[in-house]
């Protein structure tokens, strides 16, 4: 078991229980704070499945604030896992809760407070009017925000890359776009888009789940430069940006997206995050080491946050701590 605790939230779930601060302070520091899973895997290396409990609230995710609460109760499952508060919130939404802490302090979020959490999209997103994943324009070819603002450029005066507000405003476009464009056609539940890029390269994919079952779907060009547009908005100094990108939209409006920052991915796979589905050929996993290290040369990334099966023996010298 991970030697997790959690004293700032366990603080604030003493402080809640006893009427001391509000539930909307416990549930800032619940998002922000890790958690413990308990999980099943099983042998033939498929991910972990996190255990999930019938409560009257409906299906739950069990999680813990710490070792010592999960060591109070006996639980199926083999395995944990850590994750965020606000990325269990992003995980469980549209289908389950959380429950936190069975046995001992328990407290129970129901799907409809996941709901108030997970971003949503504004009520418009299906008004939506023109043509999907393309920007509109200003008379002199310039670009408009939603707001109408443009500069003396015809640009948008856009938030920084890396900032809360660029982040927002890019990921949200995208699932407007995505829920416009599925919106037009059959019957549909919820969809994910799955983008990844290496220097020129890139490749996507696509799945949209309907009332009847799934298919897979071209993901438009379009669409593509959209999350190109995501990942700009998410480049920091130092760390760069995401090489692949998940995004995950529901008719009702959630969205939500997973970044792959580190895992080396195979453009040739069905699925580019699992490695080795791919047609095998001469050249092996497509992209190519080399390809790999010349894109997080571009993207500045410094030698800590290049991967490890990724850096050059100069990498490796250049680390903090490298001798």
């Amino acid at each position: 078991m991970e030697p997790l605790e959690n004293p700032t939230l366990e603080q604030a779930i003493d402080d809640h229980a006893n009427g001391r601060i509000e539930f909307g302070v416990l549930l800032n520091t619940l998002l922000n704070a890790p958690l413990l899973l308990p999980a099943h895997r099983d042998d033939d290396g498929s991910p972990a499945l996190p255990v999930i409990a019938e409560v009257e609230d409906g299906p739950s995710v069990v999680a813990f604030s710490g070792r010592s609460r999960a060591g109070a109760v006996e639980l199926p499952g083999n395995d944990w896992i850590v994750i965020s508060g606000a990325r269990l919130f992003a995980f469980v939404h549209p289908d389950r809760g959380v429950l936190l802490n069975p046995g001992s302090a328990v407290l129970r979020l129901p799907q409809d407070l996941v709901a108030q959490v997970v971003p949503q999209l504004p009520a418009q997103a299906s008004e939506h009017i023109g043509s999907e994943f393309a920007p509109r324009t200003t008379d002199d070819g310039g670009r408009t925000d939603d707001a109408g603002r443009t500069d003396d450029k015809g640009r948008t005066d856009d938030p920084p890359a890396g900032s809360l507000p660029a982040i927002g405003a890019s990921q949200e476009g995208v699932a407007r776009n995505v829920h416009a464009w599925l919106e037009s056609g059959p019957p549909w539940e919820d969809a994910e888009f799955f983008v990844a890029f290496c220097g020129s390269s890139w490749t996507a994919r696509g799945l949209v789940r309907t009332p009847g079952g799934s298919r897979t779907v071209d993901v438009p060009p379009a669409m593509v430069e959209e999350f190109r547009g995501v990942r700009r908005a998410t480049e920091t100094p130092a760390k760069g940006t995401w090489i692949g990108a998940n995004a995950r939209v529901s008719r009702a409006g959630s969205y939500r997206f997973e970044y792959v920052y580190d895992d080396r991915l195979d453009f040739d796979a069905e699925d580019p995050r699992m490695l080795g589905t791919g047609p095998e050929g001469q050249g092996g996993l497509h992209p190519t080491i080399d390809e790999w290290r010349a894109e997080f040369r571009r993207q500045g990334r410094t030698p800590e946050y290049v991967p490890g099966w990724a850096r050059s023996p100069d990498d490796d010298q250049a680390a903090p701590g490298a001798r």
